[in-house]
């Protein structure tokens, strides 16, 4: 497995945004999904999102704001997308002059609720990112995925 960690994370913090997976592994993921009906299939047919690899701006392949994934919020432009292992995630870009603009993670830690955890990104950190890939709360494929694989190693 190759890891690399997210600019502005920590593998042990942002586990869902740490880019952990293989062109390879990630096809493997994709035609997985594409074979399988799970909880997830539904969600994943109706809304499938873009994917954004971890480490790149998601704004980057932005469309126009008011887009169903793309909403304008409060006057920031934010942006909804699935990660590698499919789960939703979402980032909100903030403006020069914010007072949160150049900010760390670290200094964020208290002061802003998401669901899990979040992180700060970007060249100027200008995009809190969070995501909705924890343990044990938030169905994604992916744990499906790798179970499956486990399983057929054991059982040979």
């Amino acid at each position: 497995i190759q890891r690399a960690i997210s600019i502005g994370g920590t593998i042990r913090r942002d586990v869902s945004t740490a880019h952990m997976l293989t062109e390879e592994q990630h096809a493997e993921l994709l035609e997985w999904v594409a074979r399988r009906e799970g909880p997830w299939s539904e969600d994943l047919n109706e809304y499938p999102g873009t994917i954004v690899i971890a480490g790149t701006d998601p704004f980057a392949g932005a469309r126009d704001a008011g887009e169903p994934y793309e909403p304008v919020l409060f006057d920031y432009p934010c942006i909804i997308f699935r990660n590698e292992y499919l789960a939703w995630c979402a980032a909100v870009k903030l403006p020069e002059g914010h007072w949160d603009y150049g900010r760390r993670t670290s200094e964020m830690s208290g002061k802003l609720e998401v669901h899990g955890s979040f992180s700060i990104e970007g060249e100027c950190r200008d995009r809190i990112h969070f995501d909705c890939n924890h343990l044990q709360t938030d169905l994604v494929p992916y744990a499906s995925f790798v179970a499956s694989k486990t399983h057929r190693r054991i059982l040979g």
